[in-house]
Formats: C-alpha cells, sequence, structure tokens
C-alpha cells in the first residue's frame, strides 16, 4: 500500500475525451526525496485487462497548452491516449516538467538551445542534472493497483530499468513513431545518440 506520507488520493472523476471515455484519478504528493513532484494524474480506461497497456508522461506544458514545436511530448501524449482508449489501459501524468527541472529552468534551457547548445549541453551548462526524472512513483502506483505485468509505451530504455529494479515486469515495449518537423528534429537526433532513446528518425 502506498503510505499516506508520500501519496493522497484526492478525487476519482469520468473524463470523457475526444480519444474516449478515461477515470481520471489524482493524487497529491509528499515524496521526502522528491520535494519537485506535487501530483500524479491517473487516466484510465474503466475496464483494465491482467496486462495493461501504460504510458508514462512528464509534464510538457509549452506543446500541450501552446502547441510548441520545440519537442514531441505533445503528440506522444495524444497517440498514447488513442492507444490506451482502444487497447485498455493507463497513462500516468506526473509533475515533472522539463526533465524534471521545472518550467523556468525548461526556459532558460530553450534560450541556450537558441544559442546553439543541445538540450543536453544546456543542462550541463545551467548545472543541472541531464534528466532528473523518477519513475519508482508509478511503480509504487502500480503495485498498489495490484499490476505487476504491464506493455509499456516508451522510446525511453531508462523507464524500462527504473520499472524493472522496482518489480514491475515489461511484457512489451510498445513503440511511438516520433513526430518530425524542423523545429523538433535536431531534439530527437540527440535523444537517439546521446540518450540511447529507442528511435527511429
Amino acid at each position: 500500500m502506498l503510505k499516506k506520507t508520500e501519496f493522497t488520493k484526492l478525487e476519482t472523476i469520468n473524463m470523457p475525451t475526444k480519444y474516449g471515455n478515461f477515470l481520471l484519478t489524482t493524487y497529491q504528493t509528499c515524496l521526502k526525496n522528491d520535494k519537485s513532484m506535487r501530483y500524479i494524474f491517473v487516466v484510465q480506461t474503466p475496464n483494465l485487462p491482467e496486462v495493461p497497456i501504460i504510458r508514462i508522461h512528464s509534464a510538457c506544458l509549452l506543446s500541450e497548452i501552446f502547441n510548441i514545436e520545440l519537442c514531441d511530448c505533445n503528440d506522444q501524449m495524444k497517440k498514447s491516449l488513442k492507444l490506451i482508449s482502444k487497447k485498455k489501459g493507463i497513462l500516468f501524468y506526473l509533475d515533472q516538467e522539463g526533465r524534471g527541472h521545472g518550467l523556468f529552468d525548461k526556459v532558460r534551457e530553450l534560450k541556450l538551445q537558441e544559442k546553439g547548445y543541445d538540450h543536453i549541453e544546456a543542462s550541463i551548462k545551467l548545472g543541472l542534472p541531464v534528466d532528473s526524472r523518477k519513475y519508482y512513483v508509478v511503480a509504487k502506483l502500480l503495485k498498489a493497483m495490484k499490476i505487476t505485468k504491464i506493455r509499456l509505451i516508451t522510446n525511453n530504455p531508462r523507464k524500462i530499468k527504473d520499472l524493472e529494479k522496482d518489480g514491475i515486469e515489461i511484457v512489451e515495449r510498445v513503440i511511438i513513431k516520433p513526430y518530425k518537423n524542423k523545429h523538433c528534429y535536431n531534439y530527437l537526433l540527440i535523444k537517439k545518440e546521446k540518450q540511447s532513446h529507442l528511435i527511429d528518425i
């Protein structure tokens, strides 16, 4: 079970969307070793199979609200919701903006990218970790839901390793084809070449 000191379950509501009908459960977090994560939204289909399809998605306000095309986050979320609606599963939406750096540092990084740095170089120049996102919280929630085997929608091998380390069996990795445009091509290339993301560009 989740410790009350780590998570507080708030409400579950019906969430009709253009992709399908979901249930949205909100959690407030109070993680001693990660005070930056304030909330988790769990978006799931009403009926889950024994091995559900899962997407772990970190918040990206600029793409999801303003449709900025410097990354493929918004496209990944939309494709994931469509697939989850069809195949039955869960999207975990985590408060980990800007690879865990927060919105304001993310904007500072984007400014450096305008000057020719890639997103990894920008993080290092600002004295930030390349990627400070954590996924153990999803493993905790899955276990609380009595789910230990999943099909994971991801191109990020680190998500696979982190979940497996915390006792979640990845039965299948479900591929998302990246959304490519002239603004985010280099971003995707760096993810593939420097972070070993499993993408074909």
